[in-house]
């Protein structure tokens, strides 16, 4: 009879718990990297660089969708807005992860190409989502640089300093960027 019962236990169907869609499950994680990044980085589950492209995209396109908005309100058109956006987000996120990810490598990080975009992205996408509302947009990509650095040093595993280092030589890759891209509005008499 005891042999019986274990029987009965093994074909009894077992309970799985409810896994939340995509979305959801997308949304709850970016409210967690908002409201309390450090602990939220610091014991993040592992990402498809699939599912991480994903969120960028999706984040590119909420902030597409912001600009669309506010640029209708002032009686503007941006008809490739929506269609481009997401793209462009999505190749500088490759590129920037890249970046830093060479950076990490010649302080020591031992981390995969693969993993640290996967990682990196999905713990940027909020921070790309709020860029495109207008007035937030640039405390967002400040809080930005936080996120970077609680990437590298919880991602990477690398120290405090080295974070702070590869962070301030990305900043500084951004500037002297930025400065390169610039094209002056004020034309000559």
């Amino acid at each position: 009879l005891a042999a019986f019962d274990n029987v009965k236990k093994i074909d009894a169907p077992k309970k799985q718990a409810k896994k939340q869609d995509f979305f959801t499950e997308m949304l709850i994680e970016w409210k967690n990297i908002l409201l309390s990044p450090n602990a939220t980085l610091s014991e993040f589950k592992a990402h498809k660089l699939l599912t991480s492209t994903f969120y960028i995209f999706i984040a590119g396109f909420i902030t597409a969708a912001i600009f669309k908005v506010i640029s209708a309100f002032m009686g503007q058109s941006a008809p490739g807005v929506i269609l481009f956006t997401p793209i462009f987000v999505v190749a500088f996120m490759y590129i920037a992860a890249s970046f830093i990810w060479v950076l990490g490598k010649l302080f020591g990080a031992k981390t995969k190409w693969t993993e640290w975009t996967a990682q990196f992205f999905a713990a940027w996408s909020p921070i790309v989502a709020l860029s495109g509302i207008q007035f937030i947009g640039w405390a967002a990509q400040i809080y930005g640089l936080y996120i970077t650095f609680l990437s590298v040093k919880n991602f990477m595993k690398l120290s405090t300093a080295k974070s702070v280092i590869i962070n301030a030589i990305y900043l500084i890759a951004l500037f002297l960027l930025s400065l390169m891209l610039y094209q002056p509005q004020i034309k000559p008499f």
